[in-house]
């Protein structure tokens, strides 16, 4: 039997998870802590992975993965088609993991469409230089290195969506993006 590219990230994934990993653990931390900051109302966080996010937001929240690490609420076979009605979430997270998606402006048009008008999709990517070294050698399974402002936006604008704020952090090798629907 052929595996399909979605099947080989999740089991490579599920071993990453299992591993000890102190330099990953600190990161994803970081990433959660400058996510957190932004998060108001209602969260669905996808690519919830470990739960740690939820399990550190004090509001009410549904994690939803491709793979259950645990704690995951929602278990779907992609993030293209969400479960959700319109307008039911005021938080969307995508943290540290918008790369691995396959097809990311079709899960950022699902995003728009769960928002509230008033949502928000908060969201962090690594600086997309130091990922691709990162990722040739600890996660070469990843879909992409990442992505840059420029295709960010363009992926955004696509989506029918905007970025309102865009904002640095661990020394910029990480950047938190708060996002709208578009006027």
């Amino acid at each position: 039997m052929v595996k399909t590219q979605e099947e080989n990230l999740r089991k490579d994934a599920e071993s990453y998870y299992e591993k000890e990993d102190r330099i990953g653990q600190f990161l994803a931390k970081q990433r959660n802590m400058a996510a957190l900051k932004h998060i108001k109302g209602l969260l669905i966080d996808l690519g919830a992975g470990d739960g740690l996010l939820l399990k550190s937001y004090s509001g009410k929240g549904i994690g939803v993965d491709i793979s259950d690490y645990g704690d995951t609420d929602v278990l779907l076979e992609n993030f293209n088609h969400l479960p959700f009605d319109d307008g039911y979430a005021d938080t969307v997270t995508i943290v540290g993991s918008l790369n691995y998606f396959e097809q990311p402006v079709q899960v950022l048009k699902e995003v728009k469409r769960i928002l509230k008008d008033d949502g928000q999709l908060v969201i962090t990517m690594p600086n997309v230089l130091i990922m691709k070294v990162w990722h040739k050698f600890r996660e070469p399974w990843a879909h992409k290195s990442g992505y840059s402002y420029e295709k960010i936006k363009t992926m955004m604008r696509l989506a029918g969506l905007t970025i309102e704020k865009r904002q640095a952090f661990l020394g910029f090798l990480n950047y938190v993006y708060i996002i709208k629907k578009a006027g």
